[in-house]
């Protein structure tokens, strides 16, 4: 069994300074990652979901014992050490390093996406969270274009749509993931649910076919979302990699904690969308309270017990002050005491607030 280590974690110093409190719209109800009642935001459109990570060694590039070694990992850009604020890289399962804050764009359109990305990047984000099911691939494709930050420094992820999951069909929407994004490649490919209602085991076909991006250099790393204990076994048990990734509902209220533990025993890095829980912990007084012994706001105190629980998080908001807000979480350390009190606020199932990944059975387009 695989143990968590420390070594997964280094600074990456960033520029901001804390604004004045805010509350972030990727708070408010229906904008942190699901949608509860279903509805798409545009048509052939999944409700999204989002953010972030534990985990503990594993063979490198995620490849179990045998496997191929991947290719030579690039440098880390210098530039990256001109940054006067700390956030953590985590280092996955490949090798390759993530950054522990990163900016999600679930639910951001039209011209809205590529200001508001271009936005994150000029105050010091580094990580992008799309996905094929957001419609919004090409805008952040331009974003990035337009952003003067090199692509080396950047970590993009996007995922594999619900309708994608048939090997050519998965081949050729990847493909025009990279065309609409503008990229050779991409930081992290995900396999955003598993429907097992919908295609059973189906999704392993799917992740083999993945691998195959993985093997000609276009995805630096493969993972998947939303899936439960026995959907990450059998990855881990039929094919050659084990998960970089899994992207899972995690905030204070559902802290999917058999989950996330196994990811952790598995080497598997955790992200948690909906890592604010929409809005709904913005008055929980055991966070209002830590929030204002540190000087800072609920949304940011939560923020930072992600970073505490080594959860890799991307919150969004379209507004300027709400995204450096958010930036500047990665300021604000919690004690100990501080931890344990928001990891009491767990309620279980009762807290989720999207769909079950069992149960969850709408494919996209």
């Amino acid at each position: 069994m695989a143990t968590p280590s420390n070594r997964g974690l280094e600074k990456q110093p960033i520029n901001s300074a804390r604004p004045s409190p805010a509350f972030d719209e990727s708070q408010e109800p229906g904008t942190g990652g699901h949608s509860p009642n279903g509805q798409a935001l545009h048509e052939g459109v999944l409700p999204g979901f989002e953010t972030p990570g534990t985990f503990a060694e594993r063979p490198r590039s995620g490849k179990k014992p045998g496997s191929a070694e991947p290719a030579p990992l690039p440098s880390k850009p210098k530039s990256q050490e001109n940054r006067d604020m700390s956030i953590r890289n985590i280092t996955l399962n490949s090798g390759h390093t993530i950054p522990q804050l990163g900016f999600g764009t679930y639910k951001i359109t039209g011209e809205d996406t590529q200001r508001t990305v271009e936005h994150a990047l000029s105050i010091g984000y580094r990580h992008i969270d799309t996905a094929q099911m957001y419609g919004n691939e090409a805008e952040v494709g331009a974003a990035i274009a337009a952003s003067p930050v090199p692509r080396e420094e950047l970590f993009v992820t996007t995922k594999l749509d619900n309708g994608n999951h048939a090997p050519d069909r998965a081949r050729e929407s990847f493909a025009e993931s990279l065309t609409k994004l503008g990229l050779d490649y991409v930081d992290l490919f995900l396999i955003h649910w598993p429907l097992p209602n919908l295609y059973g085991t189906g999704y392993l076909a799917a992740w083999k076919t993945m691998e195959e991006f993985v093997e000609d250099g276009r995805a630096r790393s493969i993972g998947v979302s939303n899936f439960e204990r026995d959907h990450l076994q059998l990855l881990i048990d039929e094919s050659g990699t084990v998960p970089a990734v899994n992207q899972i509902e995690l905030h204070p209220l559902f802290q999917n904690r058999e989950v996330a533990q196994f990811c952790r025993d598995n080497g598997i890095a955790v992200e948690a969308w909906a890592p604010l829980v929409r809005g709904a912990i913005a008055d929980n007084p055991v966070v209002a309270n830590i929030a204002s012994t540190h000087g800072c706001t609920p949304a940011q105190a939560v923020l930072a017990w992600h970073f505490a629980k080594e959860h890799i998080v991307f919150p969004k908001s379209v507004t300027p002050a709400r995204i450096a807000e958010n930036f500047a979480s990665a300021d604000v350390a919690l004690t100990p005491a501080d931890v344990e009190a928001i990891d009491s606020l767990d309620r279980g199932e009762a807290g989720r607030t999207g769909y079950h990944p069992e149960t969850m059975e709408r494919a996209a387009r």
